[in-house]
C-alpha cells in the first residue's frame, strides 16, 4: 500500500540517475542546437544570434530534423535512421520533462515515484492534474537511453564537422544498457 510521503526523497542512486538525465539531455540540447549550425555553416560565434531567438526546443528539434533529412537524402543514407534518432530523442525530452516539470508527490513502495502533472482538458482548456508513477527502472533506463543519444550525438556531430555523411550502421557508439555511465541501485 502507498502513503504519501513515507520518504520525501527516493534513494541516493535514484536521484543520480534523474541528475544524470537533467545533465545529459543539456548536452543533447547542445548537440541539436551545433547541428543546425554545423550543417547551416553557422561560425560558433554567431550561433547565438540564430538560435537563441528560437526558445522551442520542439522547434529548434524540427530543424535539425529537415537539415538531417535532407543531409540522409543527399548522402543516400537510410532515411529510418533519422527517425529512430528523433525517436530517441523523443523518449529522452518526455522523461527528463517528467522529471524537470513533475511536481513530486509520493515515494511508492520504494520502486516508483509519483508525480502531479498539469494537462490542458481538451474541451474546456483548464489545466487538470494527472498523476503518474515514474518506475526507478525506467529512471534508471532514462539515464542509459540519454547516455547513448548523448554519445550517438557527438559522433553525428564529428562527421558533419569533417563533412563525411553524417550516420549510418557504422555507428561505433556503446549499448546504452552496457554503459559505464550508468548507476545501478546499489552503485549511484
Amino acid at each position: 500500500m502507498s502513503q504519501i510521503f513515507p520518504n520525501p526523497e527516493p534513494e541516493k542512486a535514484v536521484l543520480a540517475d534523474m541528475t544524470r538525465i537533467v545533465m545529459r539531455w543539456s548536452h543533447i540540447e547542445s548537440a541539436v542546437n551545433i547541428g543546425i549550425c554545423t550543417i547551416l555553416n553557422i561560425p560558433d560565434n554567431e550561433r547565438e544570434a540564430l538560435i537563441g531567438p528560437i526558445r522551442a526546443f520542439r522547434a529548434r528539434e524540427q530543424i535539425f530534423r529537415n537539415l538531417l533529412e535532407i543531409k540522409a537524402r543527399e548522402a543516400k543514407n537510410d532515411p529510418e535512421f533519422v527517425d529512430k534518432l528523433f525517436a530517441e530523442i523523443t523518449k529522452c525530452y518526455d522523461i527528463r520533462n517528467k522529471i524537470v516539470h513533475g511536481h513530486w508527490l509520493a515515494y511508492n513502495d520504494y520502486e516508483r515515484i509519483t508525480q502531479v502533472l498539469k494537462t490542458k482538458d481538451k474541451n474546456t482548456k483548464e489545466f487538470i492534474p494527472v498523476i503518474e508513477d515514474l518506475s526507478f527502472q525506467e529512471i534508471q533506463d532514462g539515464a542509459g537511453l540519454c547516455f547513448a543519444l548523448m554519445m550517438k550525438l557527438g559522433f553525428i556531430l564529428h562527421n558533419l564537422r569533417d563533412e563525411h555523411p553524417p550516420f549510418g550502421d557504422k555507428y561505433p557508439g556503446p549499448d546504452y544498457k552496457e554503459s559505464p555511465h550508468r548507476s545501478s541501485p546499489d552503485k549511484p
